[in-house]
């Protein structure tokens, strides 16, 4: 089952390009205990596989994700930007939402159904749209529950 925690729950962030949005979004762990050293290395573990290749969907939607052995429960961080940035999505387009999942190395089932469901939600129709217009944009978590 997928929760959504309100304080790794971002909107109108201001950032240049993707690199600087997963440093930004990292961060936020502080939140859940993590400290400076363990922050890098789950940093490290999301920017290697979005080198691998973008983890963008299209319609303005990205999906960064890194297993690593620095987390010990899977984490869902989720921005809504205030300008789009380049994700280099197929699509071209710039994404303005940002569902950012760092999950245990050894929880390997878990981090691809995580994924997998996010994707399916925002598969259903309109979803994108409404995500992409909530306000207060913290009741996600809310929407969520409706699916």
């Amino acid at each position: 089952m997928i929760h959504f925690s309100a304080e790794l729950i971002r909107d109108q962030i201001a950032c240049e390009g993707k690199y600087e949005l997963i440093q930004e979004m990292i961060g936020w762990l502080t939140i859940e205990g993590y400290k400076e050293e363990k922050l890098k290395n789950i940093e490290k573990a999301v920017i290697e596989r979005e080198m691998i290749m973008s983890t963008s969907l299209g319609f303005g939607i990205a999906l960064p994700h890194a297993k690593t052995a620095e987390v010990q429960k899977t984490h869902i961080l989720v921005a809504r930007l205030l300008n789009p940035i380049d994700f280099e999505a197929l699509d071209g387009v710039g994404v303005d939402i940002v569902f950012l999942v760092v999950s245990p190395v050894e929880d390997h089932k878990n981090h691809i159904q995580t994924i997998s469901t996010i994707s399916r939600f925002l598969n259903t129709e309109g979803k994108i749209d409404q995500i992409k217009h909530l306000n207060p944009f913290n009741s996600l978590a809310a929407v969520w529950e409706e699916k």
